[in-house]
């Protein structure tokens, strides 16, 4: 594991899009592999299509429906790297992510994904208070939502103590492909 103080956490902008979705990727290969539980419903996808998505969500104005703003956990001794694995800049984040209708732009979704040589260092804390911050600062954002697996006790735990409060649970949500039953729990932070 890499000593925090080599780790910052930064605001993305369109540039980082690469190197974001490199460790988008790395990160959802983790899920269920060598014998780890799983945290995501997907386990591959397409940089590109990754990339090409978030330049256009970290376009768009808070104002407007599809928006997301991410802060990543990098490494500040390595360059980009995009697409060479070796030597990856990226190793965590936090998303907020507006509703796709006006009708819901006073609620954000959050998500936080950290690779698994970072974690259980306090990074994920760091990230959620970066983008909580954020959010309440907008003045626009009243509520955060977020899901996450039942079985996820260590982030369920996170969130619990940032004041998010657990409102519904959706039994046999995902079901995976080497047969493992997922429940997914909903929570939910009021900031105003």
């Amino acid at each position: 594991m890499a000593a925090a103080p080599d780790l910052d956490i930064v605001s993305a902008k369109n540039s980082d899009s690469g190197d974001f979705a490199a460790h988008i990727a790395r990160h959802l290969a983790e899920s269920g592999a060598y014998g780890s539980s799983h945290f995501a419903p997907v386990s591959v996808v397409s940089r590109d299509e990754v990339a090409h998505e978030s330049e256009r969500r970290w376009s768009t104005p808070l104002t407007q429906p599809g928006w997301g703003r991410v802060w990543m956990l990098t490494r500040r001794d390595r360059p980009s790297a995009w697409p060479l694995e070796a030597g990856a800049r990226v190793t965590g984040h936090v998303e907020l992510r507006g509703a796709l209708l006006h009708s819901g732009l006073h609620r954000a979704d959050l998500s936080i994904g950290i690779e698994q040589g970072f974690r259980s260092a306090g990074f994920g804390i760091r990230l959620a208070h970066t983008a909580l911050s954020f959010a309440y600062e907008t003045g626009r954002i009243e509520y955060i939502d977020l899901r996450v697996f039942s079985h996820n006790e260590p982030a369920r735990k996170l969130y619990r103590r940032l004041g998010f409060a657990e409102v519904g649970r959706v039994d046999d949500a995902f079901r995976m492909t080497d047969g493992t039953k997922i429940d997914d729990v909903m929570m939910v932070l009021r900031l105003r």
